[in-house]
């Protein structure tokens, strides 16, 4: 159920060079040297008017991609928009939007921030910033983030248009400081089996695991399933702190080699507090780095199963250096290894574009959706604590495969997904139905208990079509039962947020449920045994 966008996905992941053990270092650059002297006569006498901090970004990337794909020089901005997420806030509205024709469109609102606290609502499009008209700017998300986001204290003033009400409103909103959680949900899927989201490896990553642990062992967890899908990683040690919970004492987690740098290796203290107990990890094509290190320690200790799909493939590390103008580049300057001695890094050899396209090449081969398309490096053989086969050279291999299913796909579904449609009439839906949906006191209950009618399709087909959308019943019924999942979903967040929407997303999504009927069964785990 999880397969929209799943390209953008993968560029993103891309673009922000999926970090991991990132450290932040004062460095300074002399002047005069040939490529500023060059710059410099560009700006002074070319023909025409240039961009030239666009010319230097490009260049210095173009040098660094011949290196490896993740070496990668970020603008001033850029560095503050992806570092936020790794150090657990930012300051602004609190608001996560889509980009459509120059309009904003709000598709989160981020609980406790300023414009929840304003009364702006899901769906709402801004048109207006500052009293300046939006409409025919050519906006990209640069300049949205240029025009909201801001010092704490400040004041932005909105001008929205509300679709479902077909109203113009004004809103001052004071910026603040807006937290970013890292473990978006946990919750007990089963008596027995708890179950904890990470999206990223933040600063405060361990903290928030940690509490969702303390919850979840209250309530009589036993087993854990850990969801690592779409974690394209971040602070190595935040990974290496999460794999010594779960590892006995002198147990290895990694090792960095470098050529400028001593070889370092990491092992358990045996202070972790699951070291026993059944464990899972749910991986696909997009968790990357941290994650591929927390999950190649678990695996390679016969810890616990893999499930899911071939994670990324990045076994590189990256050190962050600080420029005068408060841009940065991001160096690869070691390679980690997992405890069987393996590199997971897939190869880079033929250049920056064709690594680019190794989710496209996955699909095309049919490696996301047949287990034997997974082409192992059998010159890359490792094994387990435990005797078992793992390879190296091409991300790590799950234990357990669970192919991608794309059979609800549809052109329709594409765009009601892009321009967040669902979450929009969910927003509606809830708003006139206040007082029905007060008897759902749980997720739990809402499952059981909530069904999509009638006239809630009635009233997303309608929205569908206000927003220029082109409605196709084939399509609607290839896609109809996705649509009412997500929808529910959807739904299941406003009234339960993040833990509503997983509980009812997982409980119908295969490699959840692989996991869940794999933790019934002794026999999965006595293989880990040794």
């Amino acid at each position: 159920m999880k397969q929209v966008l799943q390209p953008l996905r993968f560029a993103l992941i891309l673009a922000l060079g999926i970090l991991i053990g990132i450290w932040f270092v004062p460095y300074r650059t002399s002047g005069g040297n040939k490529f500023s002297q060059i710059l410099q006569l560009i700006k002074n006498n070319y023909v025409d008017t240039v961009n030239t901090e666009t010319i230097e970004k490009e260049s210095i990337n173009d040098l660094l991609h011949t290196l490896d794909p993740h070496s990668n020089y970020f603008t001033a901005t850029e560095a503050q928009q992806v570092n936020e997420p790794l150090e657990g806030s930012f300051e602004g509205i609190g608001i996560e939007f889509l980009l459509w024709k120059d309009t904003i469109i709000i598709a989160n609102i981020i609980p406790g921030g300023p414009s929840e606290k304003a009364g702006m609502k899901l769906g709402d499009k801004i048109v207006k910033v500052d009293g300046k008209v939006l409409n025919g700017m050519n906006l990209k998300n640069d300049d949205v983030f240029k025009l909201l986001k801001g010092k704490g204290g400040t004041v932005v003033h909105l001008g929205i248009y509300r679709m479902f009400d077909k109203q113009n409103l004004d809103f001052d909103i004071t910026r603040g400081s807006v937290a970013i959680k890292s473990v978006d949900a946990f919750f007990m899927a089963d008596d027995k089996t708890g179950y904890i989201k990470i999206s990223r490896f933040a600063a405060n990553t361990f903290d928030e695991y940690q509490d969702a642990f303390k919850q979840l062992k209250e309530l009589g967890m036993k087993n854990l399933i850990i969801d690592l899908r779409d974690n394209g990683g971040g602070y190595l040690n935040t990974a290496q702190k999460l794999a010594d919970e779960f590892l006995e004492a002198n147990q290895k987690i990694l090792t960095t080699k470098g050529v400028h740098t001593a070889d370092e290796s990491f092992e358990a203290t045996g202070n972790g507090i699951f070291e026993n107990g059944k464990l899972i990890v749910l991986v696909n094509e997009n968790s990357a780095s941290a994650s591929e290190i927390l999950s190649g320690a678990l695996q390679d200790n016969d810890r616990a199963l893999i499930i899911g799909r071939r994670t990324f493939g990045k076994g590189l590390v990256q050190k962050s250096f600080s420029l005068s103008d408060g841009s940065s580049v991001r160096l690869t300057i070691q390679r980690y290894y997992t405890p069987s001695g393996r590199s997971i890094q897939k190869p880079y050899n033929l250049g920056y574009s064709e690594y680019e396209e190794d989710y496209q090449n996955r699909y095309t081969t049919g490696e996301l959706f047949f287990e034997d398309s997974i082409k192992n490096n059998t010159t890359q053989r490792y094994s387990t604590l435990g005797g078992r086969t793992v390879y190296g050279g091409g991300g790590i291999v799950p234990d357990i495969f669970v192919p991608m299913d794309t059979s609800a796909r549809s052109a329709l579904y594409t765009s009601i997904q892009t321009k967040n449609i669902l979450r929009q009439v969910a927003s509606r839906y809830v708003e006139m139905n206040q007082e029905v949906l007060k008897k759902f006191s749980n997720p739990v209950a809402f499952r059981n208990g909530f069904a999509i009618d009638r006239s809630l399709m009635e009233l997303m087909k309608s929205m569908t079509q206000e927003s220029q959308i082109i409605w196709s019943d084939a399509d609607f019924n290839r896609s109809k039962l996705e649509i009412e999942h997500f929808l529910k979903a959807d739904i299941a967040k406003l009234l339960f947020k993040n833990n509503g929407y997983y509980y009812i997303d997982n409980l119908d999504d295969k490699t959840f449920l692989k996991a869940l009927s794999c933790m019934a069964s002794d026999s999965f785990f006595e293989k880990l045994k040794h």
